[in-house]
């Protein structure tokens, strides 16, 4: 339930936001693309630390790891990170872009979203995966 909390909290924000740029007569469709690219950058963060698998062994097998200061760790969490990193910086050129293009009042649309918003969208959907997957590694 918290988890699905925190993956719509975004969303949430963009309806006050857009609630209060109503209600002072601003143009609000501008910014959801870059806080949705900002939110999924964000989401991606926590995926780049690395989790212990040390704790599954037997209590023996931790003290001779602790004394060699080792740790156990899942391949697959070592990729998911390495490939975190990569689409956080390919997130934040996402964001950048979502920016300009919000700035420029880009008129193109894909799948009947503005180009700003797709691209925000997008990234976060990826970035919701990606969450999903580091959790289950």
């Amino acid at each position: 339930m918290y988890r699905i909390l925190a993956y719509l909290f975004p969303f949430i924000l963009i309806a006050i936001e857009y609630g209060l740029r109503l209600a002072l007569k601003t143009d609000t469709a501008g910014f959801v693309g870059p806080t949705l690219a900002t939110a999924a950058a964000g989401l991606l963060v926590p995926a780049l630390a690395l989790k212990s698998k040390t704790s599954t062994l037997s209590p023996e097998f931790q003290r001779e790891l602790e004394a060699l200061n080792a740790t156990v760790r899942s391949t697959t969490d070592e990729r998911l990170a390495a490939f975190s990193l990569l689409l956080l910086l390919s997130f934040i050129a996402a964001w950048v872009w979502a920016l300009l293009l919000a700035e420029r009042r880009d008129t193109v649309t894909i799948l009947y979203f503005d180009r700003p918003v797709f691209i925000g969208l997008l990234c976060y959907l990826i970035s919701i995966v990606v969450a999903e997957l580091k959790e289950a590694a």
